[in-house]
């Protein structure tokens, strides 16, 4: 088989049967051998790579490095290839811990769902909890005390112009579809 007709993650599997990478049952992936200067790691380095919020491997292809989310690397090694529709998601919402018993695969939907439910809605560029207003009861206090927007923007890690709308009850003109653009 050509390598061009090889995904990232085929490539990477190919690497684990010939022994450069190794999955442990924690869902840690190590690197064996340095393909590039033809080296045995002794020992092993972790062959993982925060990038955002997960931990993803890097393999050439077509004379370029390539990234696979270690989390789906993860999924197929131990349960097999992910059905069509599905996506892998960790359970415990934390895109770093790729243990196989956090993993589990849902359709794109119901990761949206969950992500909803889990961590809230953003509004105004700050992500709130649905049905918690805490902050933004803490902020109108704030701005009562004679804090300036900005002030309390950055209090709170957001722009003035964010706090000036939550504070005054201003409709949402930015909220996130399910497809993760913002509009409006």
């Amino acid at each position: 088989m050509s390598v061009s007709t090889l995904t990232p993650l085929e490539v990477a599997l190919d690497h684990i049967r010939c022994g450069v990478f190794s999955i442990n049952q924690e869902g840690r992936v190590w690197r064996h051998r340095h393909l590039r200067w033809n080296t045995v790691l002794d020992p092993p380095q972790r062959a993982e790579t925060p990038v955002g919020n997960y931990l993803t491997v890097s393999v050439w292809l077509d004379g370029r490095v390539r990234s696979i989310k270690c989390h789906q690397l993860i999924w197929v090694y131990f349960n097999g290839p992910i059905p069509e529709g599905l996506e892998v998601d960790h359970i415990d919402e934390v895109g770093t811990h790729n243990h196989p018993s956090n993993l589990q695969v849902i359709p794109h939907s119901e990761n949206i769902r969950l992500g909803y439910e889990r961590r809230g809605e953003w509004r105004y560029g700050m992500r709130l909890p649905r049905n918690d207003t805490e902050k933004v009861t803490e902020m109108k206090a704030l701005k009562a005390q004679g804090w300036s927007y900005r002030a309390i923007g950055r209090k709170y890690g957001v722009w003035g112009t964010t706090v000036r709308y939550l504070v005054n009850d201003a409709p949402s003109s930015r909220r996130v579809t399910s497809g993760g653009r913002r509009h409006g």
